[in-house]
């Protein structure tokens, strides 16, 4: 059973891929890298890596996304559920990553003002 991470409205949370040859095991570059969310089950928000600079590459086959849920207005608790793909534009798809990301965003925690 995957642990779902719990984070408040306003912060920013980082999803991580690896991508392996299936055959190899070694760490490798496919042709396309996506990640895409949704919340609540709704539409999906999909990024491309190379398009934007949302998705970053910090090596052979590791790639991370930050989200900034700062803007996302969330007045109950929010399930919002990541998912890295690949695709191999000639040939096989030999390229994988494994697991999806699943978070809860609660509503921003009211901080008492005292005068």
């Amino acid at each position: 059973m995957t642990q779902m991470n719990i984070v408040f409205a306003g912060t920013e949370v980082q999803s991580t891929a690896a991508f392996s040859n299936t055959q190899t095991g070694n760490p490798e570059d496919p042709d396309i890298v996506t990640f895409a969310y949704t919340l609540n089950n709704g539409a999906p928000v999909n990024f491309i890596y190379g398009v934007g600079q949302a998705i970053v590459r910090t090596g052979v086959g590791a790639y991370f996304i930050n989200l900034d849920t700062t803007g996302m207005a969330v007045t109950r608790p929010t399930i919002m559920v990541g998912q890295w793909a690949s695709k191999n534009v000639a040939g096989p798809d030999s390229v994988q990553v494994v697991g999806s990301a699943t978070l809860r965003i609660n509503a921003p925690a009211i901080v008492p003002v005292f005068s």
